[in-house]
């Protein structure tokens, strides 16, 4: 697929997402599904353009899906089934230091806290799972810490304002430098 046809899929997907969130919310499974694989696909391309629109896009949808329920709305089981796939993929291809360097900040940070805010309960079991993976006891606890920290530190909140994802940025920084610095073990994206 071309990167530039994928980066305008994606305009099309923001545009639609701004107009008619709760529609797109409601897609079937299926083609919520076949849009999760295009955005996962173009977030590992390695092409900017693609994977900054892809992040984008990702992070329109979730902040939809946290508008949804923050209106007393129920979230679709489709939407709810594509933001955790995807917040399982942001997670891995940042922490995993897999994204390409000019994506980390701002597309994929800003993609990061709108999924973990739509998907509060995921990103717990993604850190424990990541946690449980670390070979030392001993390095569980700091890493938890440190987890723990990103969605505490500099009064980051669930919320999506644009101050509060600057502060969830730099907390970013800090896990990033924390994870290399520990050699913290993240698993291969799987599709």
């Amino acid at each position: 697929h071309s990167p530039a046809l994928a980066a305008c899929y994606f305009g099309v997907l923001d545009a639609m997402l701004a107009v008619h969130a709760g529609r797109m919310l409601a897609l079937p499974h299926q083609l919520l599904m076949n849009v999760g694989r295009h955005l996962a696909s173009a977030i590992e391309h390695y092409d900017l353009a693609a994977g900054r629109a892809a992040l984008e896009t990702t992070y329109h949808f979730a902040r939809c899906t946290v508008l949804n329920g923050g209106n007393g709305g129920m979230t679709p089981p489709g939407a709810t089934v594509l933001v955790e796939g995807m917040l399982r993929q942001v997670a891995l291809a940042v922490l995993g230091d897999r994204l390409h360097p000019e994506l980390l900040d701002p597309p994929a940070a800003n993609a990061l806290i709108a999924l973990i805010a739509a998907a509060p309960g995921c990103w717990q079991s993604i850190v424990h799972e990541l946690l449980q993976l670390q070979p030392e006891a001993s390095a569980r606890e700091p890493a938890a810490s440190a987890f723990a920290a990103l969605l505490t530190a500099n009064e980051v909140t669930a919320s999506l304002t644009k101050p509060n994802r600057l502060r969830f940025r730099a907390n970013l920084v800090e896990l990033l430098k924390f994870t290399r610095a520990s050699r913290f073990i993240v698993p291969q994206l799987s599709r």
